[in-house]
């Protein structure tokens, strides 16, 4: 939630679906960088344009959640797909991740 509170208050285009629900989502690009990099709109946890009070539910709701990767078996339909180095990573540890692409 540090983000939610560091970055509250900013606001930006909504996501095509707003909810809490664990899954990735299509949004377009913000005005404003994060410390780290990412844009703003990754501290918009529930995808309604605001970052605010709503978006300490979707974390409370989904903290310590994690999303499977991409492989050969169930992708669907993309051209390439990632490997990452490790199952797990620490906050702030670099994540080097592969790039694969599929051979037609």
């Amino acid at each position: 939630m540090f983000v939610v509170g560091l970055y509250f208050g900013e606001t930006g285009p909504a996501r095509d679906s707003i909810s809490n629900l664990w899954m990735g989502h299509n949004c377009a690009d913000w005005a404003g960088t994060q410390y780290n990099g990412m844009n703003y709109k990754h501290a918009d946890c529930n995808g309604n344009g605001t970052v605010g009070f709503e978006d300490t539910v979707a974390v409370n709701t989904n903290y310590g959640l994690t999303r499977g990767g991409l492989t050969p078996s169930n992708r669907t339909g993309a051209p390439v797909y990632v490997v990452p180095d490790a199952s797990a990573y620490l906050p702030g540890t670099p994540v080097i991740l592969q790039v694969w692409r599929v051979l037609q």
